[in-house]
């Protein structure tokens, strides 16, 4: 059967490093970053950009399982329960196990790390209050059919946390 792992939290909860990480341990799958999808100016969160960030991934991932790929990995694209929803009903037809992990992290270590990475103008005080402000912790979610699982990452490795994703799918 196939498989769509989403990899999921706020900035900073190490999505992008366990994706990527978890992209080379498995032997044959495709890898979908949701940020890449959505990249517009002005960057505003909003309806729009959510339907946008949502139609673009979800269209993505489907090719990908149409293209015969058995595991599709995805990084970033869930951000609320409805979100959520609409990801398991447009990947239903696709015969796939559905795993959606949320990577928890405290918000001093999320803004610590982010500000060092300092990958992007995204990686300022300023955004992170300005998304802390704008986006509400929609934790616990639920994924009727699939399985929703909460990653506590404070203080685990991003390998750490990728070895947890795997024992718990059992790959």
């Amino acid at each position: 059967m196939k498989k769509l792992i989403l990899i999921s939290g706020f900035g900073g909860s190490g999505k992008t490093t366990c994706s990527n990480i978890l992209h080379a341990k498995i032997a044959e799958n495709a890898l979908v970053d949701a940020d890449h999808l959505f990249n517009v100016e002005p960057f505003i969160v909003d309806d729009r950009l959510g339907r946008i960030k949502l139609k673009n991934c979800t269209d993505v991932i489907c090719n990908f399982f149409d293209e015969a790929f058995p595991v599709v990995i995805c990084s970033g694209l869930v951000w609320s329960q409805a979100e959520l929803d609409a990801i398991a009903k447009a990947v239903s037809s696709k015969d796939c196990e559905v795993w959606c992990f949320w990577l928890k992290v405290s918000k001093p270590v999320r803004h610590q790390r982010v500000l060092a990475r300092a990958r992007d103008g995204a990686d300022s005080q300023e955004f992170l209050d300005k998304i802390d402000a704008m986006i509400s912790n929609p934790t616990p979610m639920s994924l009727p059919g699939g399985h929703y699982v909460e990653i506590e990452t404070d203080n685990l490795s991003a390998q750490e946390v990728v070895d947890e994703m795997l024992v718990r799918m059992h790959h």
